[in-house]
């Protein structure tokens, strides 16, 4: 499925480990946003890498479909 990732980081460490989690799927079109092809178990690992680093409280990643 093709899905576009949209992320908000108040923390440069985590917004760069987020992007660099992020190019390991797709690419980027534009500084916060990536764009990739994934299947679900694709999809399912990538949101459980990126929940390990983003804090909840402070930082947002939307994926849509």
């Amino acid at each position: 499925m093709f899905v576009v990732i949209a992320y908000d980081c108040a923390n440069d460490k985590r917004r760069l480990r987020i992007a660099n989690i992020l190019l390991d799927y797709g690419y980027r079109v534009q500084y916060s946003v990536f764009e990739a092809e994934l299947d679900e178990m694709l999809l399912a690992e990538l949101s459980r890498r990126l929940s390990a680093v983003i804090n909840p409280h402070q930082d947002s990643v939307r994926i849509y479909h």
